[in-house]
């Protein structure tokens, strides 16, 4: 069963009106740290870090309707449709353990998935409080990237 989360769930409670809720939106490259901030802040304000990519992984993982199509068209090579994708980030927003406010990591990505998030929002009263851009040096996303990387066994490559 699904609680909301309280004052001891979480720890760093901030002493927000009740009818607080916050989206924000995290632009940067991979690697930028996006994920390790939404991360941290969600944890500390009991909300909810939504990655399309993750959540994709999720709904296959459960295999929910939404799942099932989006694992279709991404086994056969395909990007997933603005719209599932956005079913699938609503019904995500709705959730109740989002009700405190949710970060967008990644998301939207294009003028179009921005107007259609925009829409979507706005059927309850909502709107992106925020957008944080990470600018981070080439260098340091190379870095950053061979710390991740993992072993290859492929005796063709050097």
């Amino acid at each position: 069963m699904l609680t909301i989360p309280t004052k001891e769930d979480c720890p760093f409670w901030y002493p927000l009106p009740s009818n607080y809720f916050f989206l924000t939106k995290y632009l940067g490259p991979p690697g930028s740290g996006k994920g390790t901030q939404a991360n941290r802040i969600t944890n500390e304000l009991c909300s909810c870090h939504i990655s399309t990519g993750d959540l994709l992984r999720k709904e296959i993982r459960d295999g929910t309707e939404l799942g099932m199509k989006a694992k279709e068209v991404m086994n056969s090579g395909g990007l997933v449709s603005d719209d599932l994708v956005l079913q699938i980030l609503k019904k995500k927003v709705d959730a109740p353990e989002c009700k405190k406010g949710v970060i967008f990591d990644g998301f939207p990505r294009t003028v179009e998935q921005a107007k259609k998030l925009d829409e979507i929002l706005a059927t309850s009263n909502n709107k992106i409080d925020q957008v944080f851009n990470f600018h981070i040096d080439d260098s340091v996303l190379v870095d950053r990237y061979k710390s991740r990387e993992k072993p290859c066994n492929n005796e063709y490559i050097d």
